[in-house]
């Protein structure tokens, strides 16, 4: 009687998760096809863009739109500008929050409870 009730179990928890990979599948499809047809524009030419019907699966691929876009526009100039922003914030924030983390450990047995503390606010 043990064993029926272990595999009937088994059983709903595998349909189960089987009911939630058939839902789950074609919302991946609809949420990653708009980055899917971005790409594929990108690589068409520009005449092929507005074809009908439209091409999932651009030919000729063709890499032109890239070359345009570093040659015609300060694109490398914003993605190294945008690159040194984001290395300072990095190593500033992980500068910051291993001292926080180092004051904190400290203060562990002096009497400060997590009540006093920014840890015991987030965890009400």
């Amino acid at each position: 009687m043990q064993k029926n009730n272990e595999g009937l179990k088994n059983k709903k928890r595998v349909s189960k998760k089987m009911l939630w990979y058939l839902l789950l599948i074609p919302v991946a499809i609809i949420m990653t096809f708009p980055f899917f047809w971005l790409l594929s524009s990108s690589l068409k030419l520009e005449r092929n863009i507005f074809m009908l019907p439209p091409q999932l699966i651009p030919w000729p691929i063709t890499f032109e739109n890239y070359i345009n876009v570093i040659r015609e526009s300060k694109f490398l100039n914003w993605f190294f500008n945008s690159l040194y922003i984001t290395l300072i914030v990095v190593f500033f924030g992980t500068l910051v929050s291993s001292m926080a983390g180092f004051a904190y450990t400290l203060c562990k047995g002096t009497g400060y409870s997590q009540r006093n503390t920014g840890a015991g606010v987030l965890k009400w």
